[in-house]
């Protein structure tokens, strides 16, 4: 990275404005006929993109159309948050059917066979990565700008830590996860890799990376140094970047080098970054601790069952009319006819379909660290 790193910044109001990002940055990937391409988006939970969430399904939907016409085999690989179902995730956005529509493959990364590699990282040394990750000749990285309860922010660095299968997720938030989103760019930066990053709308207070406070800003943000990339957009948005500690370490790197921002877009209003706290970062890593440890006695990983315990979760009030709207927007049938939400089926999804579209505010959201628009008891 001695070389002046390139960060494109465009303003996106229109359909039509995607159409003309997307074709200019994927003419930047250097694949020939055949070649493999896995494209990692940001789905942590079944939340469309219109909360600020998840990458925008229409913008990925015209990169896969751009790709095709380039004559390359296409994968989307991505790894759910923690506590969700990736499948579910899957088919709730309609990613599944996306790739049904265009006939390019889908991976859950947290289910696909694994292979060792020396990456070389301070804290990630030898880690399993999926094989369709280490067999891809590029990965486009679609990274959603948003807030983040343990790193402040997430948007093309941390992106990466989607690759990782559970136990080196896991390993990875007891050794240090500021450090090993380090370790991770580092380690793909000498790949064919290209980022674009969907910041139309994003996700700003508490609760996120998937709670949060939507926010539209219409800006698409692209290049191939990640950390460039971020540095530019956090200044955009006017964040305090020394406050984001992996771009912090990464700086630090001597490959770390100038950036040449194209593009004219004025700063835009202050974003609202969390501080969810010193005992909030050590619970959460001593949670992962204590489940690695007794790992010896159960088989599956015990954090989802407590973090959608404890966590956000819909609950149905007395001023519920049911009028059955909620009943017919949940995709998992977790909403009885009485109106009691079974909660094992909701457990793993959880994407508040159901109190977007009640009339009458009669969803409650249970959990703690919830933004302002998420606390509507």
């Amino acid at each position: 990275m001695h070389e002046t790193s390139k960060v494109y910044v465009h303003q996106v109001n229109s359909d039509e404005d995607i159409k003309k990002v997307v074709r200019q940055v994927v003419s930047e990937l250097e694949l020939d006929l055949n070649k493999k391409i896995l494209i990692k988006p940001n789905f942590v939970c079944p939340r469309s993109s219109k909360t600020g969430a998840t990458t925008d399904l229409g913008l990925i939907e015209e990169v896969v159309k751009v790709l095709i016409n380039k004559g390359v085999q296409i994968t989307l690989g991505e790894g759910a948050g923690f506590e969700f179902d990736t499948d579910k995730v899957f088919d709730i956005l309609g990613v599944k059917s996306l790739a049904q529509k265009y006939n390019f493959s889908l991976v859950n990364l947290r289910k696909a066979k694994t292979e060792c590699v020396d990456i070389g990282g301070k804290v990630l040394k030898k880690i399993s990565l999926p094989k369709p990750v280490l067999e891809a000749d590029a990965i486009l990285n679609m990274p959603k700008f948003k807030t983040h309860m343990l790193t402040g922010m997430t948007f093309a660095m941390k992106n990466f830590i989607g690759l990782l299968p559970d136990e080196e997720r896991r390993k990875a938030h007891i050794q240090g996860i500021d450090q090993s989103v380090v370790d991770l760019v580092n380690y793909f930066e000498d790949k064919n890799t290209l980022t674009i990053g969907d910041a139309i709308t994003t996700m700003g207070g508490l609760g996120g990376p998937g709670y949060g406070t939507a926010i539209k800003s219409n800006v698409l943000i692209w290049g191939q140094d990640n950390v460039a990339i971020d540095e530019v957009a956090f200044n955009l948005f006017r964040i305090d970047t020394a406050k984001i500690k992996y771009l912090k370490i990464a700086q630090k790197n001597p490959r770390f080098s100038s950036i040449d921002i194209i593009g004219n877009i004025e700063k835009l209003e202050r974003f609202p970054v969390p501080d969810s706290g010193f005992f909030y970062k050590l619970s959460y890593r001593l949670m992962h601790t204590f489940d690695y440890l007794t790992s010896v006695f159960h088989r599956e990983s015990l954090i989802p069952r407590i973090a959608t315990k404890i966590g956000t979760r819909p609950e149905i009030s007395e001023a519920c009319t049911k009028c059955g709207k909620c009943r017919d927007a949940c995709p998992v049938g977790a909403i009885s006819p009485e109106y009691q939400i079974d909660f094992e089926k909701c457990r793993f999804v959880r994407c508040l379909n159901c109190r977007d579209v009640c009339p009458q505010n009669a969803i409650k959201i249970k959990g703690f660290l919830l933004s302002k628009s998420e606390d509507r008891q």
